[in-house]
């Protein structure tokens, strides 16, 4: 069910996003261009704590493996900074955007909105699957209008704010939407209705 689902997400997307045409056409002169150094960190940074972070919660903490990949995703953090601001001629997580304070509240909701449609998607696959009595895929399927309206959302606001240049009220407007559809969702898992 992900593949066609993500096959419709990419289509959307090279129709909707606008692009410049590059500048240079030699492959030699576009690979340049890329921030190797910069994404090679991020993935290392990424993984390393992802990796340690699950390690430590099922091993244990004081582990040499768990320390041994916290610490590595210390030092490609350090990596990271210093591939962003210092090396990387075009850097495609500049510091300049990523520490400005005038941004930092789309960050926090960025994070705690992903972080609450990760914990909504998981339990309302396990909510349809025990209560419901449905199988994995029946209760995959179930999250399919979630993705769609997701992703639909996602083109529709970066296409507005590309137009506009504002995101202010539309980041408040969404994710009060967002909270409005998680307290409906707990209104009807069992709290005034089971639906």
């Amino acid at each position: 069910m992900q593949a066609p689902l993500t096959m419709v997400a990419f289509i959307a997307v090279s129709l909707v996003l606008d692009l410049p045409k590059p500048e240079d056409h030699h492959l030699q002169g576009r690979l340049k261009r890329v921030d190797f150094l910069g994404a090679f960190s991020l993935v290392t940074t990424l993984l390393t704590l992802l990796v340690g972070l699950d390690r430590g919660g099922n091993t244990a903490w004081n582990d040499v493996l768990t320390i041994l990949f916290l610490a590595i995703s210390g030092v490609a953090s350090v990596m990271f900074i210093v591939a962003e601001n210092y090396i990387a001629k075009e850097p495609f997580a500049p510091l300049r955007v990523i520490i400005n304070r005038k941004f930092s509240p789309n960050y926090l909701c960025n994070f705690f909105g992903v972080a609450a449609q990760i914990c909504t998607l998981f339990y309302v696959s396990l909510y349809v699957q025990i209560v419901h009595h449905r199988s994995a895929s029946q209760a995959g399927l179930a999250l399919v209008p979630t993705t769609v309206a997701s992703v639909a959302a996602s083109l529709m606001c970066g296409t507005i704010m590309q137009a506009t240049g504002r995101f202010y009220g539309l980041t408040v407007t969404m994710y009060s939407i967002m909270a409005l559809g998680e307290i409906i969702l707990w209104v009807c898992s069992g709290v005034l209705a089971r639906s």
